[in-house]
């Protein structure tokens, strides 16, 4: 995932994010509005930032913070926000604007933000702003005041005083956007109370029957449906169905079938959990196993690789066996069905 480091805290691509959580741009968009999260971009080059407001106004004592640094210009309803700023606010409404026509252009922004080792990503308004960054004796209504993007300007004399800089519209995209590690573990709560179901997974072009049953039965027999069978008769159970639905399927087959679907605690061989990230086991169900994850996610792999390929072809059998056994350490009868139960009803 693309991110950006803050001594161990970090940002995340929203396009990565989507792409890793297998949900739509818009889905992210409307839980960050739900949740009133917020959005950033990056501070693109050769642009400056500055705090301008329309109606100079005193800023009362009482409001102001330690004395820093700040960057007049030529007179009190602009400065240059301080070089500690890296970063961008959005809202979900200007991303809702972005996914609707590619690209936003901007100017505008009621917000920024800078890194801090301990806290991660701090928003700042233009009150947090001016409370933190402005010297007493600088005039502004900062409850008025919004941050806008600039050509820069050479200062050519002492006092630091140039003509007002140009705004700078830019433009953004989906791809510039990023979301701290707060709001995206909310997003990430939010999403995990609403736990995918597998019969949604049947529709995918990536599924085979043979997949789809497979994850059907873990519904069936693992969501709690079947809640009445006892633990001891579980397998036999599980086993019965994939015979009626694989008649002519082996014993190999049929055993490793059921060693897919059942708990990890179950299953003695089970890859280890840790082998499935977080953002992956959010496109499953809190009941699915291991195992069941990692083929549902090599069968969407080899799609990939056939639709991506000039002559479309899938990943041979041996391939998928091999790379589930050397990356997964599938068992060699594990490796054999999960290869049989990925490929497409028509590459059989």
């Amino acid at each position: 995932m693309k991110t950006i480091n803050d001594n161990n805290r970090k940002i995340h691509s929203a396009a990565q994010v989507v792409d890793e959580l297998g949900i739509a741009p818009q889905t992210l968009v409307d839980l960050a509005s739900k949740l009133k999260c917020i959005f950033l971009i990056e501070i693109p080059d050769n642009t400056e930032v500055h705090l301008t407001w329309p109606k100079p106004r005193r800023l009362a004592a009482d409001f102001l913070g330690p004395t820093k640094c700040s960057f007049p210009r030529a007179n009190d309803e602009s400065v240059i926000i301080s070089p500690e700023i890296e970063l961008l606010c959005l809202t979900a409404s200007d991303c809702d604007s972005i996914l609707q026509t590619g690209a936003l252009r901007k100017k505008e922004f009621l917000g920024v933000a800078r890194f801090n080792k301990n806290a991660g990503v701090i928003h700042l308004s233009s009150i947090s702003y001016a409370q933190q960054y402005l010297m007493a004796k600088e005039v502004t209504p900062y409850l008025l005041g919004s941050f806008f993007t600039r050509i820069p300007q050479n200062v050519t004399n002492a006092s630091n005083q140039a003509s007002p800089a140009p705004e700078k519209s830019i433009i953004i995209r989906f791809d510039d956007i990023f979301i701290s590690t707060e709001n995206f573990q909310a997003i990430l709560k939010e999403l995990n109370n609403k736990p995918p179901s597998f019969e949604k997974l049947e529709t995918e072009d990536w599924i085979s029957t043979m997949l789809a049953q497979l994850n059907k039965a873990s519904t069936h027999f693992i969501s709690g449906e079947l809640s009445n069978v006892e633990k001891s008769k579980l397998r036999d159970e599980i086993r019965k169905w994939f015979v009626h639905k694989w008649p002519k399927g082996g014993d190999d087959l049929l055993d490793q079938a059921v060693n897919v679907i059942l708990p990890d605690s179950l299953y003695k061989h089970s890859p280890h959990r840790d082998t499935v990230s977080e953002l992956v086991k959010l496109k499953y169900n809190r009941y699915a196993s291991t195992a069941l994850i990692l083929i549902n996610e090599k069968a969407e792999t080899c799609w990939q690789i056939k639709q991506s390929s000039a002559h479309k072809k899938y990943p041979k059998r041996n391939t998928i066996k091999d790379e589930l056994k050397d990356d997964w350490k599938f068992s060699v009868k594990l490796a054999n069905a999960a290869a049989t139960i990925i490929r497409p009803d028509k590459e059989k």
